[in-house]
């Protein structure tokens, strides 16, 4: 529907999370950066910004889905599930690790939703 999301990850995500609003819009603004990150011609400071953010939606996607029994493992697998649906051709695998490539070294710091509630 040209939102900047793809429409089989948009319906993806309303089939694994359909009573939870919050979580569907935090992926769905997590897909969107993902998107910006392949298609943009940025600088390098600009696709610092965006893997920042696609970070800092990651660790609320994770503060909201995680429960007190997950392990460590358990959140990093439901974080490379969705990578993995986003990154579905090679293309796209290799266009997102090199502008990762680009963009690297930084750092991101942990946030909770709280602190970017704007963002989704």
């Amino acid at each position: 529907d040209h939102d900047g999301a793809r429409d089989d990850l948009q319906r993806e995500i309303v089939f694994m999370y359909p009573g939870n609003d919050e979580v569907r819009r935090v992926l769905r603004a997590e897909m969107k950066v993902m998107q910006r990150i392949i298609i943009s011609s940025v600088t390098r400071d600009a696709l610092i910004r965006l893997f920042k953010q696609q970070y800092q939606l990651g660790n609320c996607y994770s503060e909201l889905t995680s429960t007190p029994s997950m392990t460590f493992g358990a959140l990093v697998e439901a974080g490379n599930y969705w990578t993995d649906l986003f990154l579905n051709t090679r293309l796209r695998y290799v266009t997102y690790n090199t502008k990762y490539t680009e963009a690297a070294p930084f750092a991101s710091e942990v946030v909770t939703c709280k602190d970017i509630q704007g963002q989704y």
